[in-house]
């Protein structure tokens, strides 16, 4: 458990973030937000967004709507008439935690290249792996914002990264052998992507992998390729791998070891398992 803490802290800088050149620009809908107002909630997300604005590469700003939704939270592949991804959140009324903690994955799927879902249906044979991806930004978007806030500003947040990470199988899930559990679980997500349960338990390990900043900028070289999707997941990763630049490179492969797929390069040290909670 020490070892996981000692992950997370390296990703708790002091300083504020710099914005990157790619800086996201969020507007929120005047729609039924419940009892708060939509100018709370565009603060809510633009300090959620500038989280994870350094991982995005690119000159051109980012634009994001926010709208809310009865169903689950989204990001839909059509823009809006002014070129704006249209993220959709479920959270309402002043639970702040729940709007960073939602905005956060689906800022994860626009990172990650989600667009090509649309290209190319086929995409969806391993979309659970970008979905345990956006659990994990998600995660360190909250950290991220409680460490930078006022204790009681920021006490929502940690307080909500600590609930979910504390979840039975999450907790079980560290140093998991993620060869032996792809194995027994790839089928299933193949066919449904969506199960969490099985998402998170990958985060967990991703988690330990992704341990700083510059590691997470790999992240936004999934799923760039024009060609269909490869049909095996060891493919798919070799070619994000492929395209991610040399320096940024070494997570991916890392990676691609813990899934079982190159025995020339050691996975990150397993973590054992502990408390519910972190100290920073």
């Amino acid at each position: 458990m020490q070892a996981l803490a000692a992950a997370f802290a390296a990703l708790l800088v002091a300083a504020a973030p710099a914005w990157s050149a790619s800086a996201i620009q969020v507007r929120v809908a005047n729609a039924d937000w419940g009892d708060v107002e939509p100018v709370r909630i565009a603060e809510v997300l633009e300090a959620t967004a500038r989280e994870l604005a350094p991982l995005f590469p690119g000159d051109a700003p980012l634009r994001v709507l926010v709208s809310p939704t009865g169903s689950a939270p989204m990001v839909l592949f059509q823009r809006t008439p002014q070129g704006e991804h249209h993220v959709l959140l479920r959270a309402r009324d002043a639970n702040w935690a729940h709007y960073a903690y939602e905005f956060a994955h689906e800022l994860g799927h626009i990172l990650t290249n989600y667009e090509r879902h649309a290209r190319d249906p086929f995409a969806t044979r391993h979309q659970w792996f970008e979905e345990s991806l956006c659990e994990m930004l998600s995660v360190y978007a909250l950290r991220r914002m409680a460490a930078r806030a006022p204790d009681e500003v920021g006490a929502p947040y940690a307080g909500f990264a600590d609930m979910v990470l504390g979840e039975p199988h999450r907790r079980a899930a560290y140093g998991i052998d993620l060869a032996a559990w792809l194995q027994s679980n790839e089928a299933a997500l193949r066919v449904d992507p969506y199960q969490r349960k099985r998402n998170e338990t990958a985060t967990m390990r991703l988690l330990e992998i992704f341990s700083r900043e510059s590691r997470m900028k790999a992240l936004a070289y999934l799923n760039l390729g024009e060609a269909p999707v490869p049909p095996t997941f060891r493919g798919y990763l070799e070619e994000w791998r492929d395209r991610t630049p040399a320096p940024l490179r070494l997570p991916v492969q890392e990676v691609l070891a813990a899934f079982g797929f190159d025995k020339n390069e050691r996975p990150p040290a397993a973590v054992a398992a502990g408390g519910l909670s972190l100290s920073y």
